[in-house]
């Protein structure tokens, strides 16, 4: 299956998941309906009518499970009457005929803005309520971010949003690219803009100017997946590969069939992006390799690293489109 189709199937299962996870957390605090431990406002009690009663569910904003939404009007000790809707499931229509005692928090700078529940205080329950509200609001947030972010990948492709997101970070300003240890250049030509889809790897052999007498004699050998690749000398080459992870060895082979500097490491091919690899032999010949995953490159021929999780403009687009999509389905309910 396409890279991107598989991206988008996990939005659709990030959202699905967190959304239940959200649901059931939400059910859970609003099966307390009494006293909250702590709200800030005047407490008042008074004498209730039950009016108008909307019953939702069984999945809505107040969680899974079906709830009454009920206007109330509510006549205080002093005389005044104020109106309200409480839910979820707070009154329900049978409290038409015994209306029950509910307790009421308004505010002191507008006092007819006030919020009913029931009456009694149960600390245990009301902290239990509390708790799975703010387990809510984090399994909501990391929704949002886990799921925007496959979405808008699995909509502009991850070659899109490197360049339109990465950024260099300072590390990678500052070190400059070893130099080249062989005149010879790459044998293959740089590859073109690449399609949904495909990937590429280019990878350059370097070794330290101390051993450039034994490295002469030796040449770099490259395995991805277990599938030796055609390596010609000490220089850059490139190879299309199909994007995911892919698992490199890299090495050094004398003549005589010695192989030492052996290096292992599992390396994300990107779709539509050249992914950039350095592979530096060790001076010491009993020592390993080292291979360095540089800035993968885009169409442009422009550098970006893959830090753009962390970056304000991307954070701002996954905010956006998820704000998008609530929009759409609230015009499509």
């Amino acid at each position: 299956m396409h890279t991107r189709g598989k991206t988008f199937l996990a939005a659709i299962a990030s959202y699905v998941i967190g959304l239940v996870v959200c649901g059931t957390l939400l059910g859970v605090r609003n099966l307390y309906a009494g006293e909250p431990p702590r709200v800030s406002g005047e407490r008042v009690t008074g004498t209730v009518q039950v009016g108008a009663c909307d019953r939702v569910g069984p999945a809505s904003a107040a969680g899974f499970g079906y709830w009454w939404y009920c206007e109330i009007t509510v006549t205080l000790p002093d005389g005044r009457a104020v109106a309200a809707v409480v839910g979820p499931s707070v009154v329900t229509p049978d409290d038409r005929g015994r209306p029950p005692a509910l307790v009421g928090y308004c505010s002191r700078t507008e006092p007819d803005d006030c919020s009913f529940t029931r009456e009694g205080r149960n600390l245990f329950l009301g902290l239990l309520g509390w708790f799975a509200m703010l387990l809510s609001l984090a399994a909501l947030v990391c929704t949002a971010f886990v799921g925007g972010t496959a979405l808008l990948i699995a909509l502009l492709g991850p070659a899109r949003v490197e360049r339109w997101f990465g950024r260099r970070s300072p590390e990678a300003a500052q070190t400059p690219p070893p130099a080249e240890p062989s005149p010879d250049d790459s044998p293959y030509e740089p590859l073109g803009a690449l399609p949904p889809g495909t990937g590429s790897l280019r990878i350059r052999f370097w070794y330290p100017e101390p051993a450039t007498q034994v490295y002469q004699q030796a040449r770099p050998r490259l395995s991805v997946d277990a599938t030796d690749l055609d390596v010609l000398n000490w220089s850059t080459h490139r190879f299309p590969l199909a994007p995911g992870p892919r698992r490199m060895e890299v090495s050094a082979v004398l003549p005589e069939g010695a192989v030492f500097g052996t290096v292992t490491e599992t390396v994300t091919v990107l779709d539509g992006v050249e992914t950039v690899v350095d592979y530096e032999a060790p001076a010491n010949l009993t020592s390993s390799g080292v291979l360095r995953v540089g800035a993968a490159q885009d169409d442009a021929g422009t550098a970006s690293v893959g830090d753009w999780k962390t970056n304000g403009r991307f954070l701002l687009a996954v905010a956006a489109l998820n704000v998008g999509l609530c929009w759409l389905l609230s015009i499509l309910r």
